[in-house]
C-alpha cells in the first residue's frame, strides 16, 4: 500500500505545473526556453544604436527589469534613476508585461540573448512576421523537451 501511495504521489507530481519559463510563438511554429530570463535586443530605427530589455518569467507576466540603450531617444525611460555600464545607459524600470508582441525586421537585426547564446531571430523568420513573447507553466515532462536555443540551431 505504501509503495501505491508513493507511486500515485510521484506522478501526481511530475504532472503537476511547477516549471515557468519563456514561450515564443510565431504564425505556425513554437518553442519554449528553458531558463526565464532573455534579453531582446535591436538596433534602434531613429538613433540607430542598439538597445537592449532584459526581461524575467514571473507567474503569468513577464518583468522587464533592466533596458540598455547607447542614447536617449523616443521610448526612452525619463523617470527612474539611470547609470552607465560598458558604453550603454541603463535603467531599471521594473514592469510586468502579460505578452510582448514583436515584429521581426532585418533592418533592425531583432536578436533573442539566452545563457546558451545568441538567437538572431531576425535571420529565421521574414520581415514583419510578429512573435509573441509570453510565461508558459510546464510539468517535468513538457520542460525536458526541445527549447527554442534547439530548434533554432538545429536549423543551421
Amino acid at each position: 500500500m505504501i509503495l501505491v501511495t508513493a507511486i500515485v504521489l510521484l506522478l501526481g507530481a511530475s504532472l503537476y505545473p511547477w516549471f515557468t519559463s519563456i514561450n515564443l510563438k510565431a504564425e505556425q511554429f513554437s518553442c519554449d526556453f528553458r531558463e526565464d530570463v532573455l534579453t531582446l535586443q535591436w538596433i534602434h530605427s531613429v538613433e540607430r544604436e542598439m538597445w537592449r530589455e532584459t526581461y524575467q518569467a514571473e507567474g503569468d507576466h513577464l518583468r522587464l527589469f533592466r533596458s540598455q540603450f547607447k542614447t536617449f531617444g523616443a521610448g526612452t525611460p525619463y523617470n527612474e534613476p539611470l547609470k552607465t555600464q560598458g558604453g550603454f545607459v541603463e535603467s531599471n524600470p521594473n514592469l510586468n508585461m502579460p505578452k510582448i508582441y514583436w515584429i521581426i525586421s532585418r533592418n533592425v537585426e531583432s536578436t533573442l540573448n539566452t545563457i546558451n547564446g545568441d538567437i538572431p531571430i531576425h535571420q529565421y523568420f521574414d520581415d514583419y512576421s510578429e512573435i509573441t513573447l509570453s510565461t508558459q507553466k510546464h510539468t517535468i515532462w513538457t520542460f525536458l523537451k526541445d527549447t527554442c536555443y534547439d530548434k533554432f540551431t538545429a536549423s543551421n
